[in-house]
């Protein structure tokens, strides 16, 4: 086997060499993150339900250095994740398990494994995928378990070609459903903003306008993938007294902060099929959910 390396590298044989290698962190499930996540939806607070679907992700922050940051506002490559020597990264998708339900108070254990590295060639150059898998755990008690897939790229180029960009106003509610199964998004600064600060999360496509423009070619501020996908399991929580068992979703392009974007769900007594597109019907996302 080849010498392992954290310098960038594109070797498929040294890259796999990261597959195994684990990361343990604890956290309490804290009712104040609870309320502050609640206020971006524009919600009623209850720290006397259990955590909504994918709430989990406002937890089991990496405590990184500022001095360890790379350009992009993520942590440096090669410690936990593999030093692949390709610029943008991207949630590429993810499937969860909700095997009990987590409450507001609990301490929670989560062991990271990452589980597969896999090189592929896509239409816009050399992709990367890498995926995790994430178990959660109260007192050796599973409560959920979760597959992460990221992917790695060469910098997008994105070409918005007969996409209408427009400014939204930055006081609107975040979410509207229209109808019991139809969700309408105004996406802000502002909440992709509150967002970030929630999640802990420092990656520049986020907040800031010029590096998106300039570095990733973006033509606005990315819309989180984890945020969509709340909002997505939301809708699907939203027409069911029972908790979601499962949630599976699928990125498919970017959208920004000059998009407003819809989710609409088709639902039967136990599943939901859940698409996001942008308003001249480019998908953004597809989900299911299950209960």
């Amino acid at each position: 086997m080849s010498k392992e390396t954290n310098l960038p590298t594109l070797d498929q044989q040294l890259l796999q060499q990261w597959i195994g290698r684990s990361l343990g962190s604890t956290d309490t499930i804290h009712a104040g993150v609870g309320r502050q996540m609640a206020s971006l939806l524009d919600q009623p607070f209850d720290e006397s339900q259990s955590l909504p679907a994918l709430w989990h992700w406002l937890y089991f922050h990496e405590a990184v250095a500022t001095c360890d940051l790379a350009e992009d506002g993520h942590a440096r490559r090669g410690s936990f994740l593999p030093p692949i020597d390709l610029p943008s990264r991207m949630w590429a998708g993810g499937s969860i398990e909700f095997q009990k339900p987590i409450h507001f108070g609990d301490m929670i254990e989560r062991h990271s494994e990452i589980s597969d590295v896999q090189l592929k060639n896509g239409r816009s150059g050399q992709l990367c995928f890498v995926t995790i898998t994430h178990q959660l755990t109260r007192q050796n008690e599973n409560v959920l378990r979760e597959k992460q897939t990221l992917v790695y790229r060469e910098s997008s180029g994105y070409q918005a070609i007969g996409r209408k960009l427009n400014q939204v106003e930055a006081a609107a509610p975040l979410y509207e459903l229209r109808t019991p199964e139809i969700m309408w998004i105004t996406p802000s600064v502002a909440a992709l903003f509150r967002y970030s600060a929630l999640t802990y999360n420092a990656h520049r496509i986020h907040y800031d306008r010029e590096y998106c423009q300039r570095i990733e070619q973006y033509p606005g501020l990315v819309f989180h993938g984890p945020l969509s996908a709340t909002l997505m399991a939301t809708l699907a929580q939203s027409g069911w007294s029972k908790p979601l068992k499962s949630f599976e979703f699928r990125a498919v392009s970017p959208v920004f902060d000059t998009d407003r974007f819809v989710i609409r769900n088709n639902r039967t007594e136990d599943k939901c099929a859940l698409i996001a597109t942008t308003l001249d019907d480019t998908i953004i996302m597809q989900a299911e959910a299950k209960a």
